[in-house]
């Protein structure tokens, strides 16, 4: 399982492809981060600093369609941004 998350890490954005789409998975950066795996860490750095930050309101959205992740579906879920704040307090640990 491990091997399959790092291959699906875009190396630019960090985020996950899935069938072409990029997603929010913290579930996989959380599985990543307990397992002290370096790709986790870079992935979620790299997470904060791409189109899925919403830089006006805050928070995450849920997914973004192409490479450079241009394409991004504003919708937000409070699980998957809940997910993402104890993602955040466990990686500053």
């Amino acid at each position: 399982a491990d091997g399959r998350l790092a291959q699906s890490v875009d190396s630019k954005t960090g985020l996950l492809e899935f069938g072409g789409m990029y997603r929010l998975a913290p579930a996989a950066f959380r599985f990543g981060l307990r397992l002290d795996r370096p790709w986790a860490m870079e992935s979620l750095e790299k997470t904060i600093a791409s189109s899925l930050f919403d830089l006006v309101d805050g928070g995450f959205f849920r997914i973004s369609r192409g490479g450079e992740s241009l394409l991004v579906d504003t919708s937000k879920r409070t699980m998957g941004n809940a997910a993402m704040l104890e993602l955040l307090a466990l990686a500053s640990k």
